[in-house]
């Protein structure tokens, strides 16, 4: 399964373990993510309070406008687990040049 994607990353100027470590990268992303998001449901289940925004807002300290702000900016599921994909993604596609 890996070698022709190996082979078509040494074909564009990948070293051979870039392939492998970029692989490895979404695995790690992808596994994550999905244990996160298991967790979080569970966790809600248990108490309802526990990711609630607004004592999350209550908890923070003055000066964390942007803080709170992007909390409640938070997309659940498959959209933001495109959003997050597309942005390991990127980071991967420009790592050769670097």
């Amino acid at each position: 399964m890996k070698e022709p994607l190996f082979e078509r990353w040494a074909e564009s100027g990948w070293s051979p373990a870039d392939p492998d470590d970029a692989i490895d990268l979404v695995t790690a992303f992808v596994v994550g993510f999905v244990i996160e998001e298991q967790e979080q449901h569970q966790a809600a289940r248990a108490d309802p309070s526990r990711y609630s925004i607004n004592q999350r807002d209550a908890r923070l300290d003055e000066g964390t406008s942007r803080v709170k702000q992007a909390g409640h900016l938070q997309d659940e599921g498959a959209q933001r687990f495109e959003r997050h994909l597309g942005m390991v993604l990127d980071g991967i596609a420009a790592r050769p040049d670097a």
